[in-house]
């Protein structure tokens, strides 16, 4: 039986003498704090050479730089830089932005235009892609992984095929790389991805009729909240304001800056005004066609431009700098609309008026 030999220099320069004391345990207690990992925080980047956005299957956007300054279109085929080997894709942007990378993240850059052969092999890949998908989720079946595999990307070169999925706990996928690389003959890669970016890399159409935003246009997803639906007066039902992917659609951050100013501008729903010689109440405010609903004193209803209300209506409750402030009322008044318009409110004390 063999023995493992013991380094001497290791355990004498260790203060308590423990074996295989070469550096401190992460969190020992008397030696400080353990060192915090730094974050893999996003930087944005200028560069001095020319970038190129170019766009690969599942609706994956990079950014290139182009220093040999090569003469390129938008739709044109080229080779570009890849992590092993080289990938084909098409031109989106000629020109673009600083982008926005992690840190110690290399630029990658173009090699040169595709030939049409080349390109005509694309087609090829999308089949090669579909064969992918469907063994990878096969054995996934077979190893009882709960995970669903989104889409197979194999790389131009063959160096590399790519497996996109979606997860809700920890997978220990090993074995089913291994069983892969046996079968495919080449690197492996399992790359977890979020139910917005497997919305973007299986495509589909929204309920507007048209493509869906992360798969034609949109490249970065902003943090989107239920007040945004609120505040456009939406109603809260998921089934009407959620995407394909089961969150809450994008679109509805793209007017949310609009309706918050409008918002600030448009009198208060219950505040009185005197507008067309007459005293009304703000019953509500619609944004959507940019009105309000009006309430005289003997209940009719009425809705008014907003913009014209804006212009020739009052507070009664003030000055005009008071308008966009709900007017206090009375606990004196008799005025049956004043009456109808505080019922109308919703009671904020969780009680019920039967």
């Amino acid at each position: 039986m063999t023995r493992s030999r013991r380094s001497p220099s290791r355990s004498a320069s260790h203060p308590s003498g423990r074996r295989g004391g070469g550096g401190r345990r992460r969190g020992e207690p008397g030696r400080g704090p353990a060192p915090v990992p730094e974050r893999d925080a996003t930087v944005t980047e200028m560069t001095d050479q020319p970038l190129v956005y170019v766009a690969f299957r599942g609706g994956r956007r990079e950014a290139y730089g182009n220093a040999a300054e090569l003469i390129v279109r938008l739709g044109d085929f080229v080779l570009v830089e890849a992590e092993r080997g080289q990938d084909l894709g098409w031109v989106v942007a000629e020109t673009g932005p600083p982008i926005r990378r992690r840190k110690h993240q290399p630029l990658r850059k173009l090699v040169r235009l595709a030939t049409r052969d080349e390109a005509n092999r694309l087609a090829t890949l999308v089949q090669e892609d579909r064969d992918a998908f469907e063994i990878c989720q096969g054995r996934a079946r077979q190893f009882g992984l709960k995970m669903k595999i989104i889409d197979a990307e194999t790389q131009f070169d063959g160096n590399r095929i790519t497996f996109y999925f979606t997860a809700d706990h920890r997978v220990d996928f090993r074995e089913l790389v291994r069983d892969l690389a046996s079968i495919f003959r080449t690197r492996i890669e399992l790359r977890q991805v979020g139910a917005r970016d497997a919305a973007r890399r299986c495509d589909g159409v929204g309920p507007c009729g048209r493509r869906l935003c992360c798969t034609t246009f949109l490249r970065d997803f902003e943090p989107v909240t239920l007040k945004m639906a609120k505040e456009q007066s939406l109603p809260l039902n998921p089934a009407k304001i959620s995407g394909s992917c089961g969150r809450l659609m994008c679109c509805l951050n793209y007017e949310a800056s609009h309706y918050r100013a409008a918002m600030r501008q448009a009198p208060r729903p219950g505040s009185r005004w005197c507008y067309a010689e007459r005293e009304w109440i703000v019953a509500r405010v619609d944004l959507g066609n940019y009105r309000i609903l009006l309430e005289d004193c003997d209940g009719k209803n009425e809705f008014v431009d907003l913009m014209r209300f804006q212009e020739k209506a009052v507070s009664t409750g003030g000055t005009r700098s008071d308008a966009q402030r709900p007017a206090e009322e009375s606990p004196e008044s008799d005025s049956p609309a004043v009456a109808k318009a505080e019922q109308a409110q919703p009671d904020r004390s969780g009680g019920r008026d039967d």
